[in-house]
């Protein structure tokens, strides 16, 4: 088995460059994160491609992010928690996981949102066939709106490939699309294929215009609502490789994960590895000196405005 994988070159949530590596990506399912033995580091055997690993168990906060030895180049390219929460329980005992003043801020958002939409706000989810071609009609036009669709091309897909896949998760009944509206108007939207006895993360995204409303905790909250009233369906919702203060609130534990590359030893594996981790620490210098200055988030939204605005005269 071989293939390549792409290391891309980001400041911020922009990515700027990419190159592509000689490395076959290789995926950790959270069954396999939370089994009894842990995986060992897919090292490549001589004149085998390298492997970029995505959310391989990592937890050695001293490790350097590159290192070369008699097996190859290993690159951490990122550090994150995967988060997760188990739903083995009942939504009540999960509920009072939260601290009281989480809950009551979460039952704030709810009730604002559930005023805006005088009455009319519901819930709806989607499974099968038929009903996931609907959602993702609904869900693929609400996408198109969203700050991930407009400006980091991360909204929902719409390939052939994706929508095969789609019909074959809900032909199995092993997906589901939730849809939250305003009224006839769906405002957010996420997409989620279980694996493994896990309900995943796949695609969130919301309408900008109720950004105020908190309709992402909104739907999330209904979502977890659902998950425990019906049991068996998922032992965890995983919430995959990333930080975010949103996954941090609904989580009930974390794994520390790396996204790691691999690789044979070659000059343009070194160089590329080495370029990107003096990017990373720039960039971190950046943003710990603008949050230290207050104004992170200000510039954040200037820069998106600015590219949004590019975008929409391209």
């Amino acid at each position: 088995m071989s293939g390549q994988s792409r290391l891309n070159y980001y400041v911020g949530e922009w990515r700027i460059a990419s190159l592509m590596l000689e490395a076959t990506p290789r995926g950790y399912t959270l069954a396999e994160l939370l089994a009894e033995t842990a995986p060992a580091e897919p090292w490549p055997q001589a004149g085998e491609p390298g492997v970029l690993a995505r959310s391989f168990p990592f937890d050695d906060d001293g490790a350097a992010a590159l290192q070369v030895n008699s097996r190859g180049l290993r690159y951490i390219a990122d550090r994150y928690n995967r988060y997760f929460a188990r739903l083995e329980s009942d939504f009540d005992s999960y509920w009072r996981s939260f601290s009281s003043r989480t809950r009551n801020s979460i039952k704030r958002r709810l009730k604002r949102f559930d005023s805006h939409c005088a009455g009319a706000a519901h819930f709806k989810v989607y499974r099968g066939v038929g009903e996931m071609s609907l959602f993702h009609a609904m869900a693929l036009r609400l996408s198109e709106r969203t700050y991930q669709g407009r400006l980091l091309d991360a909204g929902l897909p719409d390939s052939p490939a994706f929508l095969h896949e789609m019909n074959a998760l809900a032909a199995a009944d092993s997906v589901r699309g939730f849809l939250l509206f305003h009224g006839n108007t769906p405002v957010a939207y996420l997409y989620a294929p279980i694996r493994d006895e896990a309900m995943i993360y796949g695609y969130l995204g919301y309408d900008p215009d109720y950004a105020d409303f908190s309709v992402g905790h909104v739907l999330q909250h209904h979502v977890m609502r659902y998950l425990f009233d019906n049991p068996g369906l998922a032992r965890w919702f995983d919430f995959t490789e990333g930080e975010g203060a949103h996954k941090r609130l609904w989580s009930t534990d974390a794994i520390p994960c790396a996204t790691i590359f691999y690789l044979s030893y070659t000059p343009r594996h070194l160089l590329g590895a080495a370029s990107h981790a003096a990017l990373n620490y720039s960039t971190s210098l950046l943003s710990d000196t603008l949050a230290r200055h207050d104004v992170k988030a200000q510039v954040k939204r200037w820069a998106r405005n600015i590219l949004l605005t590019k975008r929409s005269k391209s």
